[in-house]
């Protein structure tokens, strides 16, 4: 039914637009959709974020090394610039640099030459993430399931003329809180393993993926 995996995605893609979101029952004004999205070493062929009904007005988006910096400060009581470049073994210049944005930006203070974290703001509420695959549901699941740092629930997606394998090992994905979601020849979405929604794993992953929608 597909010959390659970019067709694939791109049914799901046009389910998604020409039905509605069948998966999740979203708001659909502040529903994003990106596919390929480069996450440090993770790139997902979809994410969907819920987005919360507001913006935030920033001069900065936040670079993976500046969110790198503001992980840093978020889980240590105490922490000063010397600190920081003891950690990370990046130039002075370069944490100066990263330390600027965010003070600027109210997100940490620098208080006596203590830098303290302040508050940052998540426009996501929820974040699915889903890996399609032509075949392979193993590697499909390894990723789909690495996808949890950062995803709220995340998803393997098969042809459904290639479910067969995967509905055999049914009990790896629930172990693993894994959806398995079918696509048939009408590009109908099949829910054939439906697991919990759970927060995401990693902190510094869900501030990077927010990052991305910002101003989307």
């Amino acid at each position: 039914m597909f010959s390659t995996e970019k067709e694939l995605v791109n049914s799901i893609l046009k389910t998604f637009y020409d039905k509605g979101l069948s998966i999740k029952k979203y708001n659909k004004e502040n529903v994003r959709i990106m596919t390929e999205l480069n996450l440090w070493y993770w790139i997902p062929d979809i994410v969907i974020v819920n987005k919360k009904d507001k913006r935030i007005e920033r001069e900065k988006i936040l670079s993976s090394f500046d969110i790198s910096i503001l992980n840093i400060i978020k889980h240590e009581r105490k922490i000063n610039i010397d600190d920081i470049i003891m950690m990370t073994k990046i130039p002075r210049s370069k944490v100066n640099n990263s330390l600027s944005i965010l003070i600027k930006e109210d997100i940490v203070v620098n208080i006596w030459w203590n830098i303290k974290f302040k508050w940052y703001e998540n426009l996501i509420s929820d974040c699915i993430a889903i890996e399609a695959k032509l075949k392979d549901r193993k590697r499909a699941l390894h990723q789909a399931y690495r996808y949890k740092r950062f995803a709220n629930e995340s998803y393997v997606l098969l042809p459904q003329e290639n479910i067969s394998p995967a509905l055999k090992n049914v009990e790896l994905f629930k172990k693993l809180n894994v959806w398995l979601l079918g696509i048939d020849a009408s590009f109908c979405i099949l829910k054939h393993i439906k697991v919990k929604n759970e927060s995401p794993i990693s902190e510094k992953m869900i501030f990077l993926l927010n990052e991305h929608f910002l101003t989307k």
